[in-house]
């Protein structure tokens, strides 16, 4: 955020309603140029990474869906842009294999 910062292109949203002293208060903990990556999709994608190791291959599918859904809600509700969103995603793959690398592959012995 500090070496490139940068602004979003979409107007401020506008009466958020119901959720007006929410957002007030995300906006106050916010930095202003809090952009990219975005951290919503690094966390999410760090985390799948890592519980998809020791899911099926439905719950891998699923997990990963679930990880391409976040990016794209912040991107479709202009919190993000799709650079942000792509370099949140390799910020959480790299974190992923940072904190746990992948299992070695075991040795079935007959």
């Amino acid at each position: 955020f500090l070496l490139v910062p940068a602004q979003p292109a979409f107007p401020p949203h506008s009466d958020p309603g119901l959720w007006a002293g929410l957002s007030r208060f995300a906006d106050w903990l916010n930095l202003d140029y809090n952009m990219a990556p975005s951290l919503h999709v690094a966390l999410s994608v760090c985390c799948v990474a890592i519980f998809s190791r020791r899911a099926s291959r439905t719950g891998r599918g699923l997990l990963w869906l679930w990880a391409f859904g976040i990016a794209l809600s912040t991107v479709l509700t202009h919190q993000h842009h799709l650079v942000d969103a792509l370099t949140g995603w390799a910020l959480g793959i790299a974190a992923a294999r940072q904190v746990s690398p992948p299992f070695p592959q075991e040795k079935v012995t007959q």
